[in-house]
């Protein structure tokens, strides 16, 4: 980590507004890679371009900065208050913004492959086009932010907050959803092959014409949900909730429905639906169904079309409570220990772990964050 002189920045940011004013033909570019900015005050800075390089700006405030094509691979702006900047095409691979607020920035096609979102703040962020492939935006706030045309093939979004963004033609493919908010989310011709979405709150969400074949979908919401021509074969929809929701022309080839809410639900012309598939389901009470698949399901499970009061409702999943013990050890741990080493040493799941630590105010140290930052620049 390099310390700069506060005379030597000074210096270092006027060359760089000189090399940019003249077209790159007087000052200098701004090289500052592994410089030590952290708690920084960088508000409306001009860096486009600059090369920023594993550099140190946790806390550090960059409100409204020109950050334009700026290569930040690696660097560190955890807890960096970004608010309003513009990142446009800027490197952030490996980047860590963990913490970051991230709100009403622009990110449009900005490589953020491998990235470290977690907790952030992006409401209202244009991430239009942005690769965000292998990210990390577990309990990131997304909603309301542009993300059309994204890259988050194999992100980790579980516990996100998604509610009502534009994933419209995404690449989603193998991401990790679960637990994750996207109510009234536009997910239209999104890629969501073998995405994980246990949990999952998809209420009203758009997703008519989305590739869903093999994803995890057991204890979903998707209440309401457009599910027009969606693919959804060979999808895992155990205990799913489809109450009114519109299923037509959806492929459910080799779909697993059993324990599934389709009370409501618009299910006409389905292609590859069985009567074996259907006879597994928790209910169909005022369901719509082909004419001929109504008749055969009518004819042996008549049962589920009863009315809603008079179906058993399914057995919600025991939630386990946390123990005061447990909790002591989430709050001693969670702050210096790897989160999935530790959901595994409490026998939790890693979105339950994340979930509480959230509630609580939990935070991962600095030095833990340099632990991690240090061990991505060395690969």
């Amino acid at each position: 980590m390099n310390k700069i002189s506060a005379s030597a920045r000074r210096k270092i940011l006027k060359d760089h507004k000189e090399w940019i004013s003249t077209d790159k033909e007087e000052g200098g570019r701004a090289h500052l890679n592994d410089a030590d900015l952290n708690k920084a005050d960088l508000n409306s800075v001009n860096l486009g371009g600059a090369d920023l390089r594993r550099v140190h700006l946790s806390d550090a405030s960059l409100i409204l900065a020109d950050l334009n094509s700026a290569n930040l691979g690696y660097a560190d702006l955890s807890g960096a208050n970004l608010c309003g900047a513009d990142l446009r095409f800027a490197d952030l691979r490996r980047a860590n913004l963990s913490e970051a607020n991230l709100s009403s920035v622009h990110l449009n096609k900005a490589n953020l492959n491998g990235a470290d979102l977690s907790g952030a703040d992006l409401r209202g962020t244009n991430l239009n086009k942005a690769d965000l492939n292998s990210a990390s935006l577990s309990g990131a706030n997304l909603s309301k932010a542009d993300l059309s045309g994204v890259n988050l093939s194999k992100a980790d979004l579980s516990g996100a907050d998604l509610r009502g963004v534009h994933l419209n033609k995404a690449d989603l493919n193998s991401v990790n959803l679960g637990g994750a908010d996207l109510r009234r989310a536009h997910l239209s011709d999104a890629d969501l092959w073998f995405a994980d979405l246990r949990r999952a709150d998809l209420r009203c969400a758009h997703l008519k014409k989305a590739d869903m074949s093999d994803a995890k979908l057991s204890c979903a919401n998707l209440s309401g949900a457009d599910l027009r021509d969606v693919n959804l074969g060979n999808s895992d929809l155990r205990h799913a909730n489809l109450r009114k929701s519109n299923l037509r022309k959806t492929n459910l080839r080799d779909a697993d429905l059993r324990g599934a809410d389709l009370s409501g639900a618009d299910l006409e012309g389905v292609s590859d639906l069985n009567i074996e598939q259907l006879s597994k389901v928790n209910t169909l009470s005022k369901a719509k169904l082909d004419t001929e698949l109504m008749k055969q399901v009518k004819e042996e499970y008549s049962h589920l079309f009863a009315s809603c009061s008079a179906v058993t409702k399914t057995a919600k999943t025991a939630v386990k409570l946390w123990t005061k013990a447990e909790l002591s050890t989430l709050k001693k741990e969670y702050p210096k220990t790897d989160t999935q080493k530790l959901a595994k040493k409490m026998k939790r799941t890693l979105e339950a772990v994340r979930f509480q630590a959230k509630k609580h105010g939990l935070k991962k140290t600095k030095s833990y964050m340099q632990s991690l930052y240090d061990h991505y620049a060395d690969k």
